[in-house]
């Protein structure tokens, strides 16, 4: 339920306001394909704290996984595809 809210929110925000205006997308991000659907909604950015609270305070395991699993899907962000490679 936050990460459906926070993806609309940063989808309206998105349609709304000029392109120099950078999105920060929160809410719900315990995945890297998390993290890739708040960039297809908009956000130039993401921060994730769900998955870091998600075993105790500031576990680095979630972390690691997140970045891991971001990296293997930006291809799949028109904007970073040129930059990761398919």
């Amino acid at each position: 339920m936050i990460k459906e809210a926070g993806l609309g929110q940063t989808q309206m925000w998105r349609e709304n306001l000029r392109s120099e205006i950078q999105i920060i997308g929160v809410g719900g991000i315990t995945s890297g394909r998390d993290a890739v659907e708040y960039f297809w909604a908009g956000a130039d950015a993401v921060q994730m704290t769900t998955a870091l609270l998600s075993k105790g305070l500031l576990d680095p395991q979630p972390l690691e996984r997140v970045t891991m699993e971001f990296v293997e899907l930006a291809h799949l962000i028109p904007r970073f595809a040129a930059t990761v490679g398919e």
